[in-house]
């Protein structure tokens, strides 16, 4: 979203995919892709790719912890880094602090934490496309296409790759105790079933559980193959009546945005970037969880709580479409764009020059 809207601003743009496309550059919307080369987060190519592309300004939409400072201090780097614990993780403080790299917030909770930290960040939120994301008048006629007419539909969109973080085990436990109670409820569910890095099997929780037929995934192939475009997925959330986003910890948390942008409601743990993100919705409480790799703390969602949550979206949830998109207005990717980036990049390029000389 944001590459096409800077060049259409005027930039020149060169992509690097740092995973996934790999062995020859390629082109997208008119922009030139560059190839990753070994390491999934490009440490051991990007300095020869800057000398290729002789940018003014790189800027990195990652984690910070995962790249190696000693590379992006030779370079005009700026990191767009999502912070997801309590406090800023112990490897994103030491990368910043050993790579000069300048950091920009893409929550208020990470700018708070970074600048908490000793940091001066930028801000500048994630967004989304809302004339893509949008209320459909035809949602009665759309439930019925998807086969959901006449059922409480709860949706989850979260990657199982480490099994933890998304907090699916609690949601799906939650849902368990709540359909219980409400026959007609049906969880949906955008994720892949098991991953290799993720020793949770999904279809095995939701049998164990005893919903394994009021849950329906994604298409496993379109999932893996990256077929699921954007007006397919804003269909998605279109036809759900909450969306459940129960995770441990995010950074923003785009899919809680992309809800309530297509008048979904959403349900979030109170902490990190969920606390601001929650507009109309519901939060939900829960215990620390120390995360090991950070150093810092995450929240380990309540069971009790989501199960609480959903009766309230149950009853209420009908009642805040409208104020659900009105939320999600505030991130539309072009007042994002014209409203954040456009200052931040006139700040970025004196802090780069600054840095130079």
């Amino acid at each position: 979203m944001f590459a096409r809207r800077l060049r259409d601003a005027g930039h020149e743009m060169v992509l690097f995919a740092t995973y996934g496309l790999q062995g020859s550059p390629s082109e997208w919307h008119g922009i030139e892709v560059l190839p990753g080369g070994w390491d999934d987060h490009g440490n051991d190519i990007i300095q020869a790719h800057a000398r290729y592309a002789k940018p003014d300004l790189v800027l990195v939409l990652n984690d910070a912890w995962p790249h190696a400072p000693e590379v992006f201090r030779e370079l005009p780097a700026a990191f767009w880094a999502p912070v997801d614990t309590d406090r800023l993780a112990a490897g994103d403080e030491a990368f910043f602090r050993e790579s000069g790299a300048v950091p920009v917030a893409m929550s208020r909770h990470g700018e708070r934490l970074m600048e908490a930290a000793g940091f001066s960040p930028l801000y500048v939120p994630h967004g989304v496309d809302t004339s893509v994301f949008r209320p459909r008048e035809d949602r009665v006629a759309l439930r019925e296409k998807w086969k959901v007419a006449g059922r409480f539909v709860v949706g989850i969109a979260g990657a199982n790759k480490d099994g933890v973080r998304k907090g699916l085990s609690e949601q799906f436990a939650a849902f368990a105790r709540f359909r219980k109670t409400h026959p007609d409820a049906l969880l949906l569910v955008h994720s892949t079933v098991k991953f290799p890095t993720s020793q949770l099997d999904l279809e095995r929780l939701a049998f164990r559980l005893g919903i394994r037929d009021d849950v329906r995934f994604t298409d496993q192939y379109a999932q893996i193959a990256g077929l699921m475009r954007s007006p397919h997925m804003a269909e998605w959330y279109s036809i759900l009546d909450v969306l459940s986003n129960c995770s441990y910890g995010e950074g923003f948390g785009i899919p809680v945005i992309e809800a309530q942008a297509a008048g979904t409601p959403v349900i979030v743990t109170d902490c990190s970037a969920m606390t601001e993100l929650r507009g109309p919705g519901w939060m939900v409480q829960g215990e620390p969880f120390w995360n090991p790799v950070h150093e810092a703390w995450w929240v380990k969602p309540s069971i009790g709580e989501i199960t609480r949550a959903y009766e309230k979206a149950y009853r209420f949830a009908s009642t805040r479409r409208q104020q659900a998109r009105e939320f999600a207005l505030a991130y539309d990717a072009d007042r994002v764009t014209t409203d954040f980036w456009k200052p931040a990049l006139d700040v970025l390029a004196e802090r780069v020059t600054a840095r130079k000389r």
